[in-house]
C-alpha cells in the first residue's frame, strides 16, 4: 500500500509541476516484457527479443510495469484484441498473458504491447458480453487514464513443411513410415496408411522419372521446442528394397 500511494503521489506532484493534468502519459517508468520460448521446457524466461514460436504453440509472456503505480495493464494482440488485467491479476513474476500465433509457408512477425495506467476515476475500459471483447469507453466527466509503462515483444511464427524426394526410375512406393524425434525421447510416427483418426503422409507421384514426393507438417508438438528436430523417413517398394532418408528440422 505505501508503495501505491508513494507512486500515485509521485505522478501527482509531476502533474502539478507541469500542468499536463488532462495528458494521458506522464512519468512513464522503466517496465519490461519476457516471453518463454527460449527454453525446451518452457521455464526459462527472456526479454530478448524477436523471439521464435512454432505454429500453434502458446507462448507465455509476463510484462513487469512499476507495481506502485499501476492500476491495470493491457496486452494488445496482433489480432487487434486486447485484454485487460487489474491488480488481482499481478504475479511475483509480474502481469501474465498467453498468446497462440499462427504461421503459412513463410514466417509471420507479432507484435504484442502492453501498457500500464494508472486510473483517474473510472477506468477507461470494460467487457463487453455480447461482443466478448474489451472496449476503450472514456465518459465525459472523466479524464482519461494515466499510461504509467509500456513494453513489446515480437514473436516470429513460424512451421516446418517436410517435403522429401525418394523413388526413380522401376521403383514403385508401396509404403513410407516417417519417424519425428524429440530430445526427451518420444516420437511421433506417420505413416501412408495409418490407423483411424491419425494423420497420414501425403504421397505425390510419380513424375515422368519415376520419382515421388512425400510431405508431411508437423505440430508443435511433435517438433522440439528449440533447437533442431531429427527426423528419418523408410520407404518401402513393390520390388522389395527400402531407402531411408534422414534430416534435421530447423526448430529455433
Amino acid at each position: 500500500m505505501a508503495l501505491r500511494i508513494l507512486g500515485s503521489l509521485a505522478l501527482l506532484v509531476a502533474s502539478a509541476l507541469c500542468g499536463c493534468g488532462n495528458l494521458e502519459t506522464i512519468g512513464l517508468e522503466q517496465a519490461a516484457m519476457y516471453a518463454d520460448t527460449r527454453t525446451a521446457a518452457g521455464d526459462g524466461f527472456t526479454s530478448k527479443s524477436p523471439q521464435y514460436a512454432y505454429d500453434g504453440e502458446p507462448v507465455t509472456l509476463d510484462f513487469q510495469p512499476d507495481p506502485g503505480a499501476t492500476d491495470y495493464v493491457i496486452f494488445t494482440w496482433p489480432n487487434g484484441t486486447s485484454d485487460v488485467l487489474g491488480r488481482q491479476h499481478l504475479t511475483p513474476t509480474g502481469y501474465r498473458g498467453v498468446g497462440v500465433f499462427k504461421a503459412g509457408r513463410q514466417q509471420r512477425s507479432n507484435v504484442i504491447r502492453a501498457t500500464a495506467y494508472m486510473m483517474r476515476g473510472e477506468r477507461d475500459w470494460y467487457y463487453d458480453k455480447d461482443q466478448k471483447l474489451w472496449v476503450y469507453h472514456l465518459v465525459k466527466s472523466d479524464l482519461p487514464d494515466w499510461k504509467v509503462g509500456e513494453a513489446q515483444m515480437e514473436i516470429i511464427c513460424y512451421r516446418v513443411d517436410i517435403d522429401l524426394t525418394v523413388g526413380g526410375a522401376g521403383k514403385r512406393v508401396k509404403d513410407a513410415v516417417l519417424t519425428i524425434s524429440r530430445d526427451d525421447g518420444s516420437n511421433t510416427i506417420r505413416r501412408l496408411q495409418p490407423a483411424a483418426g491419425t494423420p497420414a503422409l501425403t504421397l505425390i507421384g510419380p513424375d515422368a522419372g519415376g520419382r515421388y514426393q512425400v510431405r508431411y507438417t508437423p505440430t508443435w508438438k511433435e517438433v522440439n521446442r528449440v533447437g533442431k528436430t531429427d527426423v528419418e523417413l523408410v520407404v518401402t517398394y513393390e520390388n522389395g528394397t527400402q531407402e531411408t532418408i534422414t534430416r534435421q528440422l530447423d526448430t529455433p
